[in-house]
């Protein structure tokens, strides 16, 4: 699959959630997902293919986007790859205004979506002005390189964090989720260490980026943590640290933005935007 550096302005919205999104309440990021979609005339379909329970997943969802007055609901499982080829997946995503994707485990997502006519009818629709969500699992899955787990801090060292190919939304970006709340600002950091031309996305539970071209923007409760590498240099420690554990990229810039800050995407994203809530460097963190 062909990606861009920057997301081109007629893509469609992307709607980036960091899992546990609120849906029995204001329901901010869900309402957001309706209006981005078309409020009441709004098709969404809710992919559970991460989901080891999706009709539960599947029915939560109706309920909460019906609530909202989403216009229709649909549920799709996709839970071999041969599903991601039928007609009844691809007709349901051709009429959809906006896809969603569940939480649940995301290399399932990458196992039977990658390679297939649904990867490749998503990007077309969304290049067309189709908006595209994913939440936990579903968030996960937007970036090209693609966190796929970790044994969790403490102690994370740079082998220990999983990387693989994800549906490539955010090619310039990589994306973790339950970012405070899992405490993986360190995992976040070494991702991006290895990938240091990537922008790295923490994203905290019930809370969301909305990706426009090549800016975004924050909304929710919490906060999203910015790691950028892309402007640090090779790490000067001299000799370097035997093994694995390496540390391979140093003066990482770190930032933290609230709801209604704004961001971009493209190279030197920070200097050109307003003080965030705190900044500091990621070197510090060491």
């Amino acid at each position: 699959m062909e990606s861009t550096d920057l997301l081109e302005p007629r893509c469609g919205p992307l709607l980036i959630v960091g899992g546990a999104e609120d849906k029995t309440g204001a329901c901010v990021i869900l309402r957001e997902l309706v209006r981005l979609a078309g409020g009441a005339s709004a098709r969404i379909v809710v992919l559970t293919v991460a989901s080891e329970f999706p009709r539960e997943v599947g029915a939560t969802y109706v309920r909460a986007l019906t609530r909202l007055a989403a216009g229709r609901v649909e549920p799709v499982h996709v839970g071999r790859r041969d599903e991601a080829e039928s007609e009844r997946v691809l007709r349901a995503i051709d009429g959809a205004t906006a896809v969603y994707f569940s939480g649940g485990i995301q290399s399932r997502i990458a196992d039977q979506i990658l390679g297939t006519s649904l990867q490749a009818l998503l990007h077309r629709r969304w290049r067309a002005g189709l908006v595209i969500g994913g939440t936990s699992a579903g968030a996960a899955a937007m970036s090209e390189r693609m966190i796929v787990g970790s044994p969790g801090p403490p102690g994370v060292r740079p082998n220990d964090v999983k990387l693989g190919a994800g549906l490539g939304f955010t090619p310039g970006a990589i994306v973790d989720q339950h970012f405070s709340e899992r405490r993986r600002l360190h995992r976040l950091v070494l991702a991006v260490s290895r990938h240091p031309d990537r922008l790295g996305l923490g994203i905290d539970e019930d809370t969301a980026v909305v990706v426009r071209g090549d800016a975004f923007e924050v909304i929710g409760k919490g906060t999203v943590t910015l790691v950028d590498g892309r402007l640090a240099g090779r790490s000067a420690i001299s000799p370097p640290p035997p093994g694995d554990d390496a540390i391979v990229v140093r003066a990482a810039r770190l930032d933290v933005l609230a709801s209604g800050q704004r961001a971009k995407l493209g190279p030197a994203i920070l200097a050109e935007q307003p003080r965030s809530r705190s900044s500091v460097s990621a070197a510090q963190l060491r």
